[in-house]
């Protein structure tokens, strides 16, 4: 693999969104932008990197607008941009299609080195967490393949990514909302007995903030008669690889999901990931 840089185009605005007070503050917000950590590397027809431009970074939010608020929610906002506050304070990786100079994967980092509040913690109460944890970590979230690239391929190179970003800063623990597809708290419970006692935990008084708690009355109504339908990709690899959830799920009323709070130790990463995406980033 060989490494490289790319710059995207500029996106533009069409004539109408120059009158959106909200676009306009987006776009000065998101020309603010400055990385924290620089990588990029080339493998096959595609390139990872950490967005290192304002371009890039309101590619991304483009990106995950369309996955998000389009295909998740059905509706598109007037900006067509999937932006927090948490966007300016964060890295983010790229998978970019060589072929098209189009982005097609991202995932937004988070690291205690360089932020003390975290998007996960507007959820679920994390004070005991991140306090007894010492050591580097690393917030994740955001993450998304556009549709045609979701295989074998893009999902792999992302995680190399996330193994490039571990190896630079040496960080200690991931952590992060995963997100389950369903309003139903039944079919939640029935997920989390799926997975088992050994991948979850109780410790550290992780459990959803006041305006994200869901109460069992509200929701008797099962959608899937199979629970294990309901494990996302991104959550089965997290268990595979040696994450645990801790807590009771939150309810994301705004994107009408699940959230689970989960949290693995990079020294206790299943040694089959850590070689395949971490130990090689080292050679």
């Amino acid at each position: 693999m060989s490494v490289t840089a790319l710059r995207l185009k500029n996106p533009k605005l069409a004539w109408p969104d120059y009158f959106n007070p909200f676009l306009l503050y987006s776009n000065s917000k998101i020309k603010s932008f400055r990385p924290k950590l620089r990588f990029s590397f080339r493998s096959g027809p595609f390139t990872v990197k950490t967005a290192q431009t304002s371009d890039e970074l309101a590619e991304i939010l483009k990106l995950r607008h369309q996955i998000f608020i389009e295909e998740g929610l059905g509706y598109s906002k007037t900006s067509q941009l999937d932006f927090d506050k948490f966007d300016l304070q964060a890295d983010h990786i790229l998978l970019i299609d060589n072929a098209t100079h189009t982005v097609v994967g991202t995932y937004r980092i988070l690291s205690s080195d360089w932020v003390k509040s975290f998007y996960s913690s507007q959820e679920f109460v994390t004070d005991r967490y991140l306090e007894v944890m010492r050591g580097l970590k690393l917030e994740l979230g955001r993450a998304c393949i556009k549709k045609e690239y979701r295989k074998g391929t893009a999902i792999h190179l992302v995680w190399k990514g996330l193994g490039r970003y571990i190896n630079l800063t040496s960080a200690d623990y991931l952590f992060g909302c995963t997100s389950v597809d369903s309003q139903s708290y039944s079919d939640v419970q029935d997920l989390l007995g799926v997975l088992g006692e050994s991948y979850q935990s109780q410790i550290f008084d992780v459990k959803p903030r006041f305006r994200f708690r869901f109460y069992p009355e509200q929701s008797g109504i099962k959608l899937y008669q199979d629970p294990s339908e309901l494990i996302p990709p991104l959550l089965g690899s997290y268990i595979k690889a040696g994450a645990q959830v801790f807590g009771e799920p939150a309810y994301d009323r705004d994107f009408k999901c699940f959230d689970l709070f989960t949290s693995m130790h990079i020294k206790s990463m299943n040694p089959k990931y850590k070689k395949k995406y971490i130990q090689t980033e080292t050679e």
